[in-house]
């Protein structure tokens, strides 16, 4: 046995990977009469029923990887040189555990601690050709793409007071104190994970285990992000048994996540089809592109509602200025949907878009997706005009004079016969 399961992807794939390292509950037959059989039967740490929980994916285009040996075997979200991952005296279990959670022994022998020689054989063995295949995935996925959003997803349950005195919350995103992931890619899933009636926490009490800290390399668009979640979100008040309709809710909040990371993970193919000729076959990224684009509409229009109710402070200076035809006559329009992308303001007449920027769009991918935005929008016949929040706040007159400068220019053009 591979000691891994790959449920390859039902639709156009997209550059996305779930790892769900904890799920597996077997034992190889060669250690299964070292451990106690009533605990063995159903390991309690198990992340019972992830996999389930996510079998949704696939049909997005996104490829998982599930475990299928027990974490008490190994441990695959570990260090495998067993460095720790905290220092804040919780209780972790190690490489290769002896006790579950709680601190209650899992071997017959009651032994505290797995033979040096014995935790080598099992990284040999039963470790490395998991992490092995896993960085495959995403070494083929990132020379497709250009990048790869590895998302590890884990669950606990509620309250495990050897770790915590309290109650966990229902949600927690780990991206190692922002080092695993973009900024942009980590605010996506804040907002989308906080927009539903769950307690959500960043980085807190779970910061990522070895899995995304391992794997996470921004710099070469390498994403990792870990998503810890309570049981009692997907499982009954027991957390012993899969509750579809818990388990739904949980279910519809990643789709929606998702949806929205791989729209900026994958930015418009340049054109989709535009200059081809009719018929044209679109490569694969611009039918991934197109099927984004219808699937997430309606996402984007509430996107935009919402937006428009949670301005920045520079989106709200700005607006002041032209909302009811203030400037020019010209008619803005804030927060308008466009050809799957939502831009703060847009003047249909002149078909100019104008974009606030926040530090976020600083960053090197970001700066890189606000390019190949651009020229998508360009392909519209749509003109940018792009300012940062600073700009807004502190030179509104020049700001102002720019737009306007723009506006003649793009007025005084002939028309096209």
């Amino acid at each position: 046995m591979l000691g891994y399961q790959i449920i390859e992807p039902t639709s156009t794939p997209v550059p996305i990977v779930v790892s769900v390292p904890h799920c597996g509950t077997l034992f190889p037959s060669e250690l299964i009469p070292d451990f106690i059989p009533k605990l063995a039967a159903t390991p309690d740490d198990t992340d019972w029923f992830v996999d389930k929980l996510y079998d949704f994916a696939p049909a997005m285009g996104i490829t998982m990887i599930t475990a299928q040996y027990s974490r008490w075997v190994v441990d695959l979200n570990r260090d495998p040189q067993s460095k720790p991952l905290y220092t804040d005296g919780r209780i972790i279990t190690a490489l290769c555990p002896t006790t579950d959670f709680l601190g209650n022994p899992i071997y017959v022998d009651n032994r505290t601690e797995v033979a040096t020689e014995e935790v080598a054989r099992r990284v040999e063995k039963y470790y490395q050709p998991y992490h092995q295949k896993l960085q495959e995935l995403l070494k083929k996925i990132h020379a497709e793409f250009g990048c790869v959003l590895l998302w590890d997803c884990h669950s606990i349950r509620q309250y495990v007071p050897t770790i915590r005195k309290e109650k966990f919350p229902d949600l927690i995103l780990g991206d190692a104190d922002e080092t695993s992931c973009s900024k942009a890619l980590i605010e996506t899933s804040l907002k989308n994970l906080s927009a539903a009636n769950y307690k959500l926490q960043h980085n807190d009490p779970f910061k990522g285990g070895y899995i995304t800290r391992a794997y996470g390399k921004p710099i070469d668009n390498f994403f990792a992000l870990q998503l810890e979640m309570s049981k009692v979100n997907y499982m009954d008040d027991a957390e012993k048994k899969y509750d579809s309709i818990r388990a739904e809710k949980v279910r519809h909040l990643l789709r929606k996540n998702f949806e929205e990371l791989i729209v900026a993970l994958t930015p418009s193919p340049l054109p989709l089809s535009r200059g081809r000729g009719v018929g044209s076959e679109k490569t694969p990224k611009q039918k991934l592109w197109q099927r984004n684009h219808d699937k997430i509409s309606e996402t984007l229009l509430e996107n935009a509602r919402s937006l428009r109710k949670q301005p920045t402070l520079a989106e709200s200076i700005l607006w002041d200025k032209l909302r009811d035809r203030k400037l020019n006559e010209l008619k803005f329009r804030r927060q308008h949907p466009f050809e799957g992308f939502i831009l703060d303001f847009y003047c249909e007449e002149l078909r100019l878009a104008i974009e606030v920027d926040g530090e976020i769009h600083q960053t090197k991918e970001s700066l890189q997706y606000d390019k190949l935005r651009t020229e998508y929008l360009n392909e519209f016949g749509v003109e940018v005009l792009r300012f940062e929040n600073a700009d807004v706040v502190n030179s509104l007159d020049s700001v102002l004079n720019v737009i306007l400068d723009k506006a003649n220019g793009i007025k005084s053009r002939p028309h096209p016969k």
